[in-house]
């Protein structure tokens, strides 16, 4: 739940970056300052990050796959056994991720090549590339970098009162998006995501309607502007459930330690090739024909709905490792090993 979090603090920057424009924006053009105190504010974020970062505890599995078994442990005990030394948890997650990062090592390397060699690491790849880009190109990029031509485009002019939407949508996503992903280990990531572009495509829909009805009375009847406004925050309520705080929490769980870093930095990759796209096609298109351009999004979110039907597994309730079960079968911890970590397990249980 927690690692679910990660993500929808993005809000966070979100509400300042939005408050403070807002504030700026009344210091008038004249003065610099209007510009240049959110400027400095975004690097003030990354110097929290620098200072705090050594704070931070370091992974367990990236101590025991670097032979640092012991501090492994340190940690293992203080974060999962409330510092008791002798705790059979602490005992069991030892074995389970050592035997995991051994047999790993054994079978395969750890270069971006694994990612084919494999069925199991096939469907990784199509994954990690897949999520990031749903996260991306769902429609939420016009909402975030382009709310301004949306507003423009059902009526809604004054930069003040455009400033005021997106600040009180920022507050808005920041608060569903946290209650919202604490359902991943009730509902379950899969059902997250399937509710969640289901949930979209209907409010692009709806969206999409009433802004050609908006067009064609020439923005003169105020109800169909004020419903598309209610449509973008409806479609943030379904975007947040399943494309803010499950898809790092997903990406992650699937892929395997020794490909765990490659594998996000493919996620990244992917996700800004997507926003190259959002910079440059969105703006354009939204010039030219406007709310037409909706269309596009509901068919990329009527083909997102199949994706995750048939190619996205569930794995709610299970431990990294376990995951790997889902896609590698036996082969996860060696055919001569599977069985015995099963038994175990339940044993502990």
């Amino acid at each position: 739940v927690i690692t679910a979090y990660y993500n929808n603090l993005w809000y966070l920057g979100a509400i300042v970056a939005a408050w403070v424009t807002y504030g700026t924006y009344f210091m008038g053009p004249s003065n610099s300052w209007s510009w240049r105190i959110p400027s400095l504010l975004q690097g003030f974020m990354p110097l929290l990050q620098v200072i705090f970062v050594y704070l931070l505890p370091e992974s367990p599995r990236y101590l025991i796959l670097r032979g640092r078994h012991d501090e492994a442990r340190k940690v293992l005990v203080k974060h999962h056994a409330g510092g008791d030394e002798n705790s059979p948890l602490v005992d069991y997650e030892m074995k389970e991720i050592t035997l995991q990062i051994e047999e790993s090592q054994n079978s395969s390397g750890t270069g971006y090549g694994e990612f084919l060699k494999t069925k199991g690491n096939r469907h990784r790849l199509f994954l990690i590339i897949v999520v990031p880009a749903m996260m991306q190109i769902s429609g939420n990029g016009l909402i975030s970098y382009y709310l301004h031509l949306i507003l423009d485009s059902i009526g809604y002019t004054s930069a003040p009162a455009q400033l005021r939407i997106n600040g009180g949508l920022m507050v808005y996503c920041f608060g569903i998006s946290v209650i919202l992903s604490s359902f991943v280990e009730i509902a379950g990531r899969r059902r997250l995501f399937l509710i969640s572009t289901v949930g979209m495509l209907c409010s692009f829909i709806i969206w999409t309607i009433l802004s050609a009805i908006n067009e064609q009375r020439a923005f003169k009847d105020t109800s169909l502007g004020t419903g598309v406004i209610s449509m973008i925050f409806i479609f943030n309520l379904f975007y947040n459930m399943g494309l803010n705080g499950p898809p790092w929490l997903y990406v992650c769980e699937i892929l395997p330690t020794h490909l765990r870093a490659k594998g996000v930095n493919i996620m990244q990759l992917s996700a800004t090739c997507v926003l190259i796209f959002n910079g440059y096609a969105n703006p354009v298109a939204m010039e030219a024909i406007s709310w037409k351009y909706y269309i596009v999004y509901c068919c990329v979110l009527a083909v997102e709905i199949v994706l995750v039907y048939f190619f996205f597994p569930e794995t709610k309730g299970r431990s990294l490792e376990e995951v790997a079960f889902i896609f590698d079968g036996d082969k996860a911890f060696g055919e001569n090993h599977s069985t015995e970590v099963i038994v175990n397990k339940e044993t502990e249980v």
